[in-house]
């Protein structure tokens, strides 16, 4: 019986195109500026400092999260991606993006750097959100590094607003849990 699988902590850079993406696992390189850090006090885990100009960076402990809009969204297509950074092996993880259902929200494509041997990914709908949820198998392990999670989807243009999506996600590492979450921003 083989023992727990583990990715690498990096991927090589996806081609890019207009077009939407495939359904299929991509890999996504990582983003060669450090993110910006968020500071807290015991009282208070993560304090989001708002920014114009970067994309806002959620904080846990060993846990930190960026949720972006890919610059190649289109006025009838998006894509929400968040990225999670460990700095312990993930034993366990839920990442869930919420979608507003505004006018013509219909699901495209998901993916994530994470192969999916290691992977469960699925979407669901409720009265208002078009749900997303990646789950790390049972039994399986990440290495500490960094990994992307992707949600896809068409809609009428001009009528979705990246302010009314969000993400949250809950990871266990080396025995400790830790929660982040977020909204979107568009790629500067």
């Amino acid at each position: 019986m083989a023992g727990p699988s583990a990715v690498p902590a990096t991927t090589p850079a996806p081609a890019t195109a207009n077009a939407p993406r495939p359904t299929t696992p991509a890999a996504t390189a990582t983003d060669p500026k450090p993110p910006r850090t968020t500071t807290g006090t015991p009282s208070s885990p993560s304090v989001t400092t708002p920014s114009s100009s970067a994309p806002q960076t959620d904080r846990d402990g060993y846990l930190s999260s960026t949720g972006k809009i890919d610059p190649n969204t289109s006025d009838g297509w998006t894509q929400d991606s968040v990225t999670l950074k460990s700095t312990r092996k993930i034993t366990a993880l839920d990442v869930t993006v919420e979608v507003a259902l505004t006018p013509g929200v219909v699901e495209t494509g998901r993916w994530s750097t994470v192969s999916d041997d290691l992977l469960a990914i699925s979407s669901s709908r409720t009265n208002k959100m078009l749900v997303f949820r990646f789950t790390l198998r049972p039994g399986k392990t990440l290495a500490p590094g960094e990994y992307t999670f992707a949600a896809q989807f068409n809609h009428t243009v001009g009528k979705h607003s990246p302010a009314e999506d969000s993400y949250e996600a809950r990871i266990t590492g080396d025995g400790k849990d830790a929660k982040v979450s977020g909204t979107f921003m568009p790629q500067q």
